[in-house]
């Protein structure tokens, strides 16, 4: 099973996050880490390879070129590649257009599945994964309580998004 992990550097929460002169997050002031929830993702994904006992987790990112960095830990996690958008022209970025250009992204990489976390800590708006699954094509994506391997697939009893369609 070839998996995705959508992962999103965001500030560390340890309280020292500030906005910048034009009112958004000054990245610089504070280290950036993997976003929790997609780090769960990931772990969900690294044990849905083990139990099937073959396939690959791929990274996947939009984020500015500070990057790399952040995603050599997730990669170090067990994950086998990762793949980063970056564009100065994205920076600020609302999450429609996050979106788009992660499904974009996604378009160009065989996968069978893509996990991404909840929500961000430094946006919370819980949109972007499922927008970017909608980009994809018919058949919106799950929001799934837990994961678990099911005969080469993964499975996962859920709640569908209402909006889907």
């Amino acid at each position: 099973m070839r998996i995705v992990v959508l992962v999103k550097p965001v500030p560390d929460t340890t309280g020292q996050e500030r906005l910048g002169a034009d009112l958004r997050v000054d990245r610089a002031a504070s280290p950036t880490v993997v976003n929790a929830n997609d780090e769960y993702a990931l772990e969900a994904a690294l044990k849905l390879r083990e139990a099937a006992g073959e396939g690959s987790v791929t990274l996947l990112s939009m984020a500015p070129d500070t990057a790399p960095d952040t995603l050599r830990k997730a990669l170090a996690m067990g994950a086998d590649a990762g793949f980063l958008v970056s564009d100065p022209a994205l920076a600020g970025s609302d999450t429609l257009s996050t979106a788009r250009v992660l499904a974009a992204a996604l378009g160009r990489i065989d996968h069978d599945l893509v996990l991404a976390g909840a929500d961000t800590s430094d946006g919370g708006s819980g949109t972007v994964a499922d927008r970017a699954g909608r980009g994809l094509g018919p058949g919106a994506p799950d929001q799934p309580d837990r994961v678990r391997p099911a005969r080469g697939a993964a499975a996962g009893p859920g709640r569908r998004d209402p909006g889907a369609g």
